[in-house]
């Protein structure tokens, strides 16, 4: 399995894995201790945008954090992980968890809001899904492991999956009449500083 569509979209496997075994594990937390706001300030902002637009037709509310927490991402877990920490009583080596989510936020959000990947995304991304694996087994990895496996197994599963449409609410819209850019067919990769002086 070759291409661009590919890459984005193995990436988006391993993302929405890692980011849904971690919400799993701060579930489990928030049941078990009985904390209902296991959400900051901000973070509870964010993710009660992403459910709005989620939910836009249904006109309803979410009740809880529990409820807002499919709609965090990498750096929103950052934030709850440093907030929880001594609840979920994380040895130091999720400090590197946690500040792991922060660098490879960017990636994310490349591949979310359909912007060109850099060259470093996919091993990144790869790569820290194998350390959590490895190296933090005390939290359950369900979903990455089920990933990691049908990757080895058929790489083309990836082709199949939808990148929902609420991962690019926080996206900034410029109202243009521009048609829309393929990225995955004529994007650069690397030039970060020719695109940043023409943005």
């Amino acid at each position: 399995m070759q291409g661009p569509i590919a890459v984005r979209m193995t990436c988006f496997a391993l993302l929405s894995a890692i980011e849904s075994d971690l919400r799993f594990a701060v579930l489990e937390l928030s049941v078990s201790s009985g904390i209902t706001e296991i959400l900051p300030a901000d973070v509870r902002t964010a993710a009660a945008r992403r459910w709005d637009e989620d939910h836009k037709t249904f006109g309803t509310s979410p009740s809880s954090d529990t409820e807002l927490l499919d709609y965090t991402d990498f750096a929103d877990l950052a934030k709850i992980f440093y907030m929880l920490k001594s609840g979920l009583n994380l040895d130091s080596n999720y400090d590197d968890v946690a500040s792991s989510l922060l660098k490879l936020a960017p990636s994310r959000n490349r591949v979310c809001h359909s912007r060109p990947l850099e060259e470093s995304d996919f091993p990144e991304l790869y790569d820290f899904a194998n350390l959590l694996i490895t190296k933090h087994k005390d939290l359950k990895w369900s979903q990455l492991q089920t990933v990691l496996s049908r990757l080895g197994q058929d790489p083309s599963y990836v082709l199949h999956l939808t990148i929902p449409s609420f991962w690019s609410v926080d996206s900034p819209k410029i109202l243009n009449n521009l048609p829309l850019p393929e990225f995955d067919d004529t994007g650069f990769l690397g030039r970060i500083a020719d695109r940043q002086e023409v943005t």
